[in-house]
């Protein structure tokens, strides 16, 4: 696993956090990536108790959510977090704010104009009839904001909702189109038209790229509206924020200059797009025949990319489940295991196809016994 890892271009590392039988912390470990030969592989690496000292004194960076009460410079959480922790450096997650200025802006272009017609017709939707209203709290727990042409973060807000509650807004779309009966003939014609659009590429591409930008623009917009600023300040945060968008740019072709050759990239996709072979196949079959075909050197960056895409975890069921291996061995042992026993056998539990494979080699049971052997015991077990 170790060397599987080493070799691997790109690796993914999931960790979750839940509370044990025993009422304690349990921090798991999942690595995912793909391996030499093509495989994509999601490995448990270990467990361990964060119970006895959750403080934060090693913190060197944390993120969270770019609304005002998370992100805010003066008292937002990631100031208090600053004011104890000195050392905890915030990453703005870059997400979820947007705000009515900018948005008409780029409405100018008419992909963003029908992209915004369809987040601001999603407010309307829900909004506009109790029932649709009282599904909406059912299953996302959340109203969308109602339209007011007062509110500048109207837009904003629109998007917080639809990023944050994306699977289960197509959920209920789904739902309604699947119980007609239940719906007038406005709802289900709706849900259809909102269903498509929703799942569009452009939609959910423009939908990253203005929660990404305007996470920044939406702080700066609410700086620009206080009465306690004066000009030479909000001059300042102006200045700012232009370097930081013009830096992320910038960072964009660095990032994927780092792992890409953008050009090389763009003439094998080209290749790619034009051959039969390589149609409607999955990123794992696209992967697997440039493999099996020999074809890696001559497409690398293809090769690479399809790499990363597959290192992308889409879940983080994963980790998830390796909660419940942990409750079923430590309800086994009847919670007396220790922190690296459990760790031990929750590996081989989870890991069981692995260990199976290892099982195969002739100098397994050997090794796990020289291993046994040398650990610390109260008798000797090695003998000169």
């Amino acid at each position: 696993m170790q060397k599987e890892i080493e070799q691997a271009k790109f690796v993914t590392i999931l960790v979750n956090e839940t509370s044990d039988v025993s009422a304690y912390s349990q921090l798991s470990t999942v690595l995912q990536y793909v391996t030499e030969d093509c495989v994509t592989k999601e490995q448990f690496i270990s467990s361990g108790d964060v119970s006895a000292d959750r403080s934060a004194n090693a913190l060197a960076e944390h993120t969270n959510d770019g609304t005002a009460t998370m992100a805010g410079q003066l008292n937002g959480l990631q100031a208090k977090v600053r004011k104890k922790y000195e050392c905890a450096i915030f990453i703005h997650c870059c997400a979820h704010i947007l705000n009515l200025v900018l948005s008409q802006s780029c409405s100018a272009m008419k992909e963003c104009k029908i992209f915004f017609s369809t987040i601001n017709g999603l407010g309307i939707f829900f909004t506009k009839s109790p029932k649709r209203a009282n599904a909406l709290d059912n299953i996302v727990k959340k109203r969308f904001p109602k339209a007011a042409a007062t509110r500048r973060n109207y837009s904003s807000r629109l998007i917080i909702t639809t990023n944050e509650n994306y699977n289960f807004i197509i959920s209920l779309f789904e739902h309604i189109i699947e119980n007609p009966e239940a719906w007038d003939d406005t709802t289900i014609n709706s849900a259809i038209g909102f269903l498509h659009t929703l799942k569009a590429p452009d939609f959910l591409f423009l939908l990253e790229v203005f929660s990404d930008i305007f996470s920044f623009t939406d702080v700066l917009f609410n700086i620009l509206q206080s009465k306690s600023h004066d000009i030479v300040y909000c001059k300042e945060q102006v200045d700012k924020i232009r370097t930081v968008l013009e830096n992320k740019l910038d960072n964009f072709s660095i990032f994927y200059d780092i792992f890409f050759d953008v050009i090389q990239l763009q003439s094998e996709l080209n290749v790619m797009y034009s051959m039969k072979d390589f149609k409607k196949q999955s990123v794992s079959h696209l992967m697997s025949y440039i493999y099996s075909s020999d074809l890696v050197e001559a497409m690398p960056e293809l090769f690479n990319l399809c790499k990363l895409i597959l290192t992308i975890p889409s879940t983080t069921a994963s980790v998830e489940r390796s909660f419940s291996a942990l409750s079923r061995i430590k309800t086994y042992q009847r919670n007396a295991a220790g922190e690296r026993r459990l760790s031990g056998l929750a590996l081989m539990s989870i890991e069981k196809d692995l260990l199976q494979q290892l099982m195969k080699r002739e100098d397994f049971y050997e090794n796990v016994i020289d291993i046994f052997a040398q650990e610390d015991r109260r008798i000797e077990l090695i003998y000169k």
